[in-house]
């Protein structure tokens, strides 16, 4: 039997085990008990307040259940929170957590669902799924929250607490091992420094090498990472009435080549539709397909991303006698640069087809190559231009006596973005044969009925190619090309009124003026525009006792509007760059929902349920386009445009209880319905299922399952009066998505359990984990692009074509294990 078999056997017998060895229960462990909503303390709608009064569908993780779930990103953060769901496309360039099904369509643009970290906006959209260190809690809350976070909080938002510094000294120290290379060490001190001044700091050091083994014996590892990550913060109180706060996160990331595959189109034939056109399959109909641990193979030289973060934040706190005024600043700094394979890990596979040289070519139309064609392979290292990012916002609140049945916080906040990018490229591993004469779009005869250009454009191969060869860099350039400004400005109010004892009403509303700026500097085009957004959210709360809390709320969101532009070469003049410009407009969300949390039988039990039903307006839908103008285009690119309305509507339901002092159990499962009333993409009017409209109107939203449950169980008993063990399984379900607008690529359904035993006492701790015990092995996520040729893979539907679709799908993180000691001092 292998290590992973053993592994799974010893999971299998151990709570067999535990039940003949159980004694009465004399040292209960923290992770038993159960986190009572009459106790827990929020700050998700910026005050201190108990969880079972909020007014709203929130889920919070404290520090005992991140460590005791291993979560370690908000992959991990989305299988313990009903609502909420994460796709990773490719690496970290695109984490897109998903609340409620309202999905970012544009996958590139950005976020609806908005992180923050201490209450501070997180724009560089690379940085979202950073590295873990020293949280207090992480807050998920749900549905829109635009009226009291701003930013963009569309459809809800997701804020990590970090821990402040303690009143007594205190330290703690981590260190785990396991397979695949798994290795991290952390340490955090905490305590006084003066009688005014308390400080924490925290250091990280967490490698692995994956889950994937890399075919290529000079490649770099596949699907792992390197972090290196410390966390400081001082707090300075000289007087009962004033508080300073500053924190420092500073982050050097190395993350591996991604788990990534390529699956060729095999559906929706433009030929089907227009029998005088040559073949061309335009999407992948049924469910992506899965690969083994030893199926990729990186290029050399796909290294993967190196990611630089600094963060930092100061909060200045004032009590006005029963009142308080808060300011918060902001600031933080990303940069990521990349080195990627552009075949998506199949090695040196990539098929060019050439015409040798000096073989003559007929460019008159129905004529034909005039000499043998040939083919050869190469690998393909894609080249990131680079990106940088820079934020820095500033928000004032006045909020008034909290004791008093009407209570009010008021507000302004500034914000300012800048975003620089230069142009990815392509590098070839290999040269170009001796004989090459000159890459062409399709080198094949035409067919006698040949009616349009698209399908053939004499030597335009050689401008989207050959510098891919001739060009030590590929025709990346890393100077700072596009550039992005954001600038916004919003003042905010929140009320609350108490109706007697029992009854609470409130409103809250943002008023934001933006103003974005695009850049190129390639084309010396320079756009700008402004939006006035709205937001507004009200509710009312009945609590029929002290323990139990009924809401509803009704809310509206805006999510402003931006740019999209491109650069594209028309067929009919290859080898120029045209500028195109492209803007959209804001998005409207507006949601109802009714909520209800209650604690019973001493806190033994606890509950959350959460009805709601949304209308999304104005859907930005990118348009992935072959003309531009009525001229076709070399290159299919897509554009971004209001394009459709859908309607959600599901529930979450929730149960935490303790039936017994050593056992702790839980259940979260969530149903959303998101189907697209109105909507329509140019992409799929060459669609033979499709055409001529494009009309997916009644079509599933993307990336989000219909749906979604978590369990969870722990079981404790006693070794003496000091020491516990225990053993936990934690077991996630997500159903099935649809990777576009089209409901014919699917994102398979996906069962993940992981599972830990440990031995505990108040100053160390000891665990054995697995995750992903199931040895789950669906994609996790895809999108539609395309091969970088102008030949169909080996393998695929045969014919010579220019940059074929594909899809490229993500895979997941396969079986790990590892052993891992926490000690507290």
């Amino acid at each position: 039997m292998n290590s992973r078999g053993i592994f799974r056997c010893l999971f299998a017998t151990v709570p067999a085990v535990a039940a003949l060895v159980a004694t009465p229960a004399g040292a209960q462990s923290s992770q038993d008990q159960l986190d009572r909503l009459t106790e827990i303390v929020v700050t998700a709608r910026r005050v201190e307040e108990k969880l079972i009064d909020v007014p709203a569908a929130l889920t919070a993780i404290g520090t005992a259940e991140i460590e005791a779930r291993g979560i370690a990103n908000l992959d991990d953060i989305a299988a313990a929170t009903p609502g909420l769901q994460f796709s990773n496309v490719i690496g970290e360039f695109l984490p897109a957590p998903v609340i409620r099904g309202v999905a970012p369509i544009d996958i590139l643009a950005e976020l609806n669902t908005a992180v923050f970290v201490d209450g501070v906006y997180v724009s560089g959209r690379e940085g979202i799924n950073f590295n873990f260190l020293d949280l207090e809690r992480i807050e998920v809350l749900k549905g829109p929250q635009a009226a009291a976070y701003g930013r963009n909080a569309f459809s809800g938002a997701i804020n990590y607490v970090t821990k402040r510094p303690s009143e007594q000294f205190e330290g703690k120290a981590n260190f785990t091992v396991g397979n695949r290379g798994k290795r991290s060490m952390g340490v955090s001190f905490s305590g006084p420094l003066t009688s005014t001044l308390r400080g924490r700091v925290a250091l990280l050091a967490d490698d692995w090498d994956g889950s994937y083994d890399n075919q290529n014996p000079n490649g770099a590892d596949l699907g792992g990472a390197k972090f290196k990550t410390a966390q400081g913060m001082l707090v300075f109180a000289p007087s009962e009435t004033f508080e300073g706060e500053l924190s420092l996160y500073l982050s050097d990331d190395q993350i591996d080549n991604s788990a990534l595959s390529a699956v060729a189109a095999n559906c929706e034939n433009r030929r089907d539709a227009v029998p005088t056109l040559s073949s061309r399959l335009l999407n992948y109909c049924g469910e992506l397909p899965t690969v083994n641990s030893d199926s990729l193979n990186a290029v050399t030289g796909a290294t993967g991303e190196d990611r630089d973060l600094i963060r930092s934040h100061l909060k200045l706190h004032w009590n006005i006698g029963a009142h308080s005024l808060d300011a918060l600043t902001g600031y933080s700094k990303l940069d990521q640069s990349f080195f990627v394979d552009g075949s998506r890990n199949s090695g040196e596979t990539t098929i060019f087809t050439y015409q040798p040289a000096p073989a003559p070519f007929n460019p008159t139309f129905g004529g034909t190559v005039s000499g043998p064609v040939q083919q050869f392979t190469t690998g393909l290292l894609q080249i990131g231009g680079g990106s940088h990012t820079k934020e820095l916002s500033q928000e004032l609140r006045f909020n008034s006596d909290r004791e008093q049945r009407f209570r009010y916080s008021l507000g302004a906040y500034y914000y300012d973005t800048e975003s620089k990018a230069g142009e990815d490229g392509v590098i070839a591993t290999r040269p170009l044969p001796a004989n090459f004469g000159s890459f062409c779009l399709v080198c094949v005869a035409f067919p006698p009925t040949f009616t349009t250009v698209v399908d053939f454009a004499p030597f335009a191969g050689n401008a989207t190619f050959l510098e891919w060869f001739t060009d030590p860099a590929g025709g990346s350039r890393y100077a700072d090309i596009f550039i992005s400004k954001q600038q916004a400005i919003s003042g905010f109010f929140q009320t609350e009124y108490d109706f007697g004892d029992r009854w609470t009403g409130g409103i809250e509303a943002r008023y934001t003026d933006e103003e974005r700026r695009s850049i190129n500097r390639d084309s010396a085009e320079d756009f700008k525009d402004s939006w006035g957004l709205v937001s507004w959210r009200g509710f009312v709360r009945f609590k029929p006792t002290d323990n139990m809390s009924w809401f509803a709320a009704l809310a509206s969101s805006d999510k402003s509007g931006g740019f999209d532009s491109a650069t594209v070469q028309f067929v009919s003049n290859p080898g120029v760059d045209v500028f195109i410009p492209g803007s959209f407009d804001p998005e409207k969300l507006v949601s109802a929902e009714i909520g209800f949390k209650g604690e019973f039988n001493d806190g033994r039990f606890n509950t959350e349920i959460d009805v709601y039903h949304m209308d999304w307006k104005d859907i930005v839908i990118p348009q992935v386009v072959s003309q531009v103008n009525g001229q076709d285009i070399i290159t299919p690119t897509a554009f971004s445009v209001n394009a459709g309305d859908a309607t959600i509507k599901g529930f979450e339901f929730q149960i935490d209880a303790r039936p017994i002092d050593t056992l702790r159990l839980g259940l979260g499962v969530a149903y959303i319905d998101a189907t697209y009333d109105r909507a329509a993409l140019t992409t799929f009017t060459q669609f033979p299922t499709y055409a001529p409209t494009g009309d997916v109107s009644g079509n599933k939203v993307l990336r989000q399952s219909d749906w979604q449950a978590t369990g969870t169980a722990r079981y404790g008993f006693a070794v003496n009066e000091s020491t516990d063990w225990y053993v936990r399984g934690d077991l996630a379900y997500r159903g099935k998505q649809f990777a576009d607008a089209s409901n014919q690529t699917i994102v398979p359904s996906s069962l993940n359990l992981n599972m830990s035993l440990g031995l505990e006492n108040e100053r160390w701790q000891v665990e054995l984990w697995g995750r992903n015990l199931t040895h789950e092995d669906a994609p996790t996520g895809a999108f539609r692009d395309v091969y970088f040729t102008n030949t169909l893979p080996s393998g695929a539907n045969s014919g010579g074509t220019f940059f074929p679709f594909r899809w490229t799908v993500s895979h997941p993180r396969l079986t790990t294990y590892g052993l891992t000691f926490r000690l507290k001092f």
